[in-house]
């Protein structure tokens, strides 16, 4: 039975390196779309003003969630790290909390998806 603990730890640490990665990823883009954004300030009216101050405070709590993400990841993460042996060998029981990462990455990657289609059809009517 420790065996079948072990692969499922070592997935876990799979999947923990995959979502820091995706993360990084979304971080990189909303970086992006913060710059794209910082340019519609500038070039158009003032009445745009309350739809890029909405896409500006999605974009901050986009940024939020992620950090959140990312320190929990962290914390999985130290916790195998723990679990391992001399040889980087996990050797220990998998972290119980890995389903509730994985709900809250599945939610993240929704709403980042959501907010960055919304945010590409405001871009494409001006």
């Amino acid at each position: 039975m420790q065996g079948n603990s072990v692969v499922r730890a070592e997935a876990q640490h799979f999947d923990g390196k995959v979502w820091m990665k995706e993360l990084h990823f979304y971080r990189d883009e909303l970086k992006l779309f913060e710059h794209h954004l910082e340019k519609l300030v500038s070039k158009h009216p003032r009445d745009l003003l309350p739809k890029i101050e909405h896409f500006q405070n999605q974009f901050i709590r986009q940024h939020e969630v992620l950090d959140e993400l990312l320190h929990e990841l962290r914390l999985s993460e130290d916790a195998l790290f723990l679990k391992k042996d001399k040889s980087q060998k996990i050797i220990a029981d998998p972290i119980p909390d890995h389903h509730e990462l994985q709900v809250r990455m599945d939610r993240f990657i929704d709403l980042f998806t959501e907010l960055k289609n919304e945010f590409v059809l405001f871009v494409q009517e001006l």
